[in-house]
């Protein structure tokens, strides 16, 4: 696992894989963060896996990143977990919706 970056954990040394740290948000620069990662791991850090796995990533990702470098910043939000949309009862509520003492007629809203 990645010792690089993490900015959650920087008083000790960071278990966070780069990709872990990366949905996080951990980091400032994405791509610094990343060649980091790349650097530590050529100066024997994860000695016993391969790059890639080093990283966090599925051979998918990193191979979409190495072939292109912007491909980074989509292979991170695709892990971040979705979100729902935050919808407004008001604005999607139907004719004749009461709300809170509220019917819709139409475009407004008259208190019943």
């Amino acid at each position: 696992m990645s010792g690089m970056g993490c900015q959650a954990c920087h008083d000790t040394p960071c278990t966070c894989s780069f990709m872990d740290s990366a949905v996080a948000g951990h980091y400032d620069d994405l791509h610094e963060g990343f060649d980091d990662a790349v650097e530590a791991w050529h100066e024997g850090a994860g000695f016993d896996m391969s790059l890639h796995k080093y990283l966090g990533m599925t051979w998918d990702e990193y191979k979409h990143v190495i072939e292109d470098p912007k491909q980074l910043e989509v292979v991170v939000q695709e892990r971040r977990p979705r979100q729902k949309p935050v919808t407004d009862p008001f604005v999607d509520a139907p004719d004749g919706a009461v709300i809170d003492g509220y019917e819709r007629q139409g475009d407004q809203w008259i208190r019943k």
